[in-house]
């Protein structure tokens, strides 16, 4: 079985770096209400400090893990995933 482990973290300079030259990463910062990046394919979403937070990126990560395993019938305890601490 294959398991896919990488993470979204897009840090802000990261942002920034799209915001100064779009082309070269084919993707484009979008501020309003909320910051998303769209992408040159069309696809987009919404980055907040999930994306910009390490901790929180990986948190986020290892809860979706924990989900995913749950629904294939892998017991899996949070406290397995997370060093003993439930998710936020």
């Amino acid at each position: 079985m294959g398991v896919d482990v990488h993470t979204h973290f897009i840090p802000e300079e990261l942002v920034g770096l799209m915001e100064a030259d779009p082309d070269r990463f084919q993707a484009r910062v979008s501020r309003g209400e909320t910051v998303s990046i769209v992408h040159a394919q069309g696809y987009q979403y919404t980055i907040d400090e999930r994306f910009y937070d390490i901790e929180k990126a990986s948190r986020n990560v290892l809860a979706w893990m924990c989900h995913k395993a749950a629904c294939c019938g892998i017991e899996i305890r949070y406290g397995d995933c997370f060093g003993g601490a439930g998710p936020e």
